[in-house]
């Protein structure tokens, strides 16, 4: 039987992979959302992202009950903005 902490440790590590990117994967990345806010694929990639600018209020939120409107930022279930191609 696996014990409560055995059982968090894998989950963590499981959620660590998802998150890390190589050297190659950032540096794509960076290169085709260089105009950020004009480019779709930034905005996928932020999508689910607790970035700098949520930082702060993902910190003071709380687990229990959290704030509508910032797991909505996060998500950005917001439509995108309308890109001209």
């Amino acid at each position: 039987m696996v014990s409560d902490e055995q059982w968090h440790d894998e989950r963590s590590q499981k959620l660590l992979k998802t998150l890390q990117f190589s050297e190659n994967d950032a540096q794509y990345l960076a290169e085709v959302t260089k105009l950020q806010s004009k480019s779709l694929l930034w905005f996928e990639h932020r999508k689910g992202t607790v970035t700098a600018s949520h930082f702060g209020a993902v910190s003071k939120t709380s687990i229990d009950n959290p704030l509508k409107s910032l797991i909505e930022a996060i998500l950005q279930s917001k439509k995108f903005p309308k890109f001209q191609h």
